[in-house]
C-alpha cells in the first residue's frame, strides 16, 4: 500500500517541481523588465546613492582652510604669557604632550549616522564595554530624519595593550574586529572594544581629550595640533574620507601626519580612487599633487579588506587555484604602486597587509619569478606574521644585474607585502569546531 501511494504521488511531485522551475524562469524574465519590482528597487537604491553623494558634495564637502601648524612663536613672549611656555623648555613641553596625547592609534570617521546611544556609568556586563561611552550605534539609511552627518574620533582599543608596542601607537592586530553592527569595520566606532584591559578611568581613557588644550591659547593650539597629528597613528576606514580626505583636511594638517593606517576594500573603493576627491575626474586630476600628499609620513600601513575571492576577482575555488599560476588574474600590485607614490615619499616605511594566505603566496610566487628569491627576501614582520619585499619597477622595467638591484634598493622605491595571521587562525578554529 505504501509503495502504491508513493507511485501515485510521483506525478504530482514532478508537476510541482516543473511548476516551480517555470515560476523561477518566468520570475527571472519578469525581473528584466524596467517596471518589475527588482528594477524599481535598483532605481530607488541608485537614486538614494546619487542623492547621498550630491548632498555630501553640496552641503558637507568644503575645501579645508590652510591653517598653519607651527610651534614657532613670531612675536616675543609678553609678561602675561603662561609660565608653561615661558619657563618650561620646548623639548620638555613636547614630552608632556607626548605623554598626554601621543602614542595612540586614533580613529577618524565621517558618515551619516543616527545619534549614538551613550551611557553614564561603566557597564558591568562583560559583553558591553561601551567604548568612549557609546553603548551602541544604530545603522540607518541616508535620508532618514533621525540621521545627521557626524565626525567621529576616539582612541583605538580594539585589542588589549601589547607587551612590546610599536612606535606612534601602531597596533599589530586585525582592524576588522567583528561587531554587532556589521556596518562598522571596527568595533571602536560602535562602542565595542577591549577597554577593561587598558589603564585609566573610563570613558576618559577612550577619548582623545585634546580639545580643551587646543582652545586654551594660540601657542597651545599650535603645539597641540603638531602633537595630535605628529605623535599618533591616524586610522581611516570610511569610504567618504578614503576618497575625500584631501578636500576635508587641510594640506598643512596632512603635512604633519607621520603615521597613517588605511583600511580599504578595493571592491568598494578602487585603489586608484583613494584620496582623489569627490569631484569629477577632470577636477580630480587638477587636485592630484606633484609631490606626496603626506610629505612627513614615516609609516604607512594599508590593510586590504574584503573576501579573498573578491580581492582576486574570482568566484570559486577552482578558478582561484588556476589564477595562482597566472599573475595577470591576481589583484594587481601595480595599482598599489600608483597609490603609494601619490600618498607617501620614498623614505616612508610602507606595509600592505592582506590577511589571506592564498593571495599572499600567489603574489609572492610571482615576485620570486620576476625579482628572484634573494631580492624578495621574505622575513618576519614587526606587525606579526611574514612579509616580502616588492621592488617597484622603474619605467616598467626591473633591475637586471646585482649592481642594479643594490642601487634600486638604496635609491629606488618599494614596500613590504604582509600576511596577517588573524583570518587563517579563525578559519582553523572553525575547521576544528566543524570536525567536533
Amino acid at each position: 500500500m505504501a509503495r502504491f501511494r508513493a507511485m501515485a504521488s510521483y506525478p504530482f511531485r514532478i508537476l510541482a517541481s516543473g511548476a516551480s522551475c517555470v515560476k523561477s524562469i518566468l520570475q527571472g524574465i519578469w525581473d528584466l523588465f524596467p517596471w518589475s519590482q527588482l528594477k524599481r528597487m535598483e532605481r530607488e537604491d541608485e537614486r538614494l546613492q546619487l542623492a547621498h553623494n550630491k548632498f555630501f558634495v553640496d552641503r558637507i564637502l568644503r575645501p579645508a582652510a590652510a591653517a598653519p601648524i607651527s610651534t614657532v612663536v613670531e612675536e616675543p613672549l609678553s609678561e602675561s604669557t603662561s609660565p608653561l611656555f615661558s619657563r618650561i623648555p620646548p623639548e620638555v613641553r613636547r614630552d608632556i604632550l607626548l605623554y598626554a596625547f601621543g602614542e595612540h592609534t586614533l580613529h577618524m570617521d565621517l558618515g551619516f549616522h543616527a545619534p549614538p546611544k551613550h551611557v553614564d556609568e561603566e557597564p558591568t556586563d562583560p559583553g558591553n564595554t561601551a567604548h568612549a561611552g557609546i553603548e551602541s550605534q544604530e545603522f540607518i539609511s541616508f535620508g532618514d530624519r533621525d540621521g545627521q552627518w557626524r565626525w567621529g574620533g576616539c582612541i583605538c582599543h580594539r585589542s588589549p595593550p601589547e607587551e612590546d608596542p610599536l612606535s606612534l601607537g601602531r597596533l599589530r592586530c586585525d582592524p576588522l574586529v567583528p561587531t554587532r553592527e556589521s556596518y562598522y569595520s571596527d568595533g571602536c566606532l560602535a562602542g565595542e572594544a577591549s577597554c577593561p584591559h587598558w589603564p585609566g578611568q573610563w570613558p576618559v581613557k577612550c577619548q582623545i581629550g585634546i580639545m580643551g588644550w587646543l582652545l586654551s591659547c594660540r601657542q597651545a593650539y599650535l603645539e597641540g595640533m603638531e602633537a595630535l597629528y605628529g605623535m599618533n597613528t591616524i586610522q581611516v576606514s570610511c569610504k567618504l574620507l578614503l576618497r575625500g580626505f584631501p578636500e576635508l583636511i587641510s594640506s598643512n594638517v596632512m603635512s604633519h601626519i607621520t603615521s597613517l593606517k588605511l583600511v580599504i576594500n578595493p571592491q568598494k573603493l578602487p585603489l586608484r580612487h583613494v584620496f582623489i576627491g569627490h569631484f569629477d575626474r577632470s577636477r580630480a586630476r587638477q587636485l592630484t599633487p606633484q609631490k606626496a600628499l603626506f610629505p612627513l609620513l614615516s609609516h604607512l600601513h594599508i590593510w586590504l579588506s574584503g573576501p579573498e575571492y573578491e580581492l582576486l576577482g574570482l568566484a570559486d575555488a577552482d578558478a582561484l587555484e588556476a589564477a595562482s599560476h597566472n599573475p595577470r588574474d591576481i589583484y594587481s600590485p601595480p595599482d598599489l604602486d600608483v597609490m603609494i607614490i601619490r600618498l607617501a615619499p620614498a623614505t616612508t616605511n610602507v606595509t600592505v597587509t592582506c590577511p589571506f594566505s592564498l593571495w599572499y603566496r600567489s603574489v609572492e610566487a610571482d615576485h620570486i619569478n620576476s625579482q628572484g628569491k634573494e631580492w624578495t627576501q621574505e622575513r618576519g614582520s614587526e606587525y606579526g606574521g611574514v612579509e616580502f619585499w616588492r621592488q617597484m619597477p622603474v619605467g616598467g622595467q626591473l633591475p637586471k644585474t646585482t649592481e642594479e638591484w643594490q642601487a634600486a634598493k638604496k635609491n629606488g622605491r618599494g614596500y613590504w607585502i604582509h600576511l596577517g595571521l588573524v583570518y587563517d587562525i579563525r578559519h582553523q578554529v572553525h575547521e576544528v569546531d566543524d570536525d567536533d
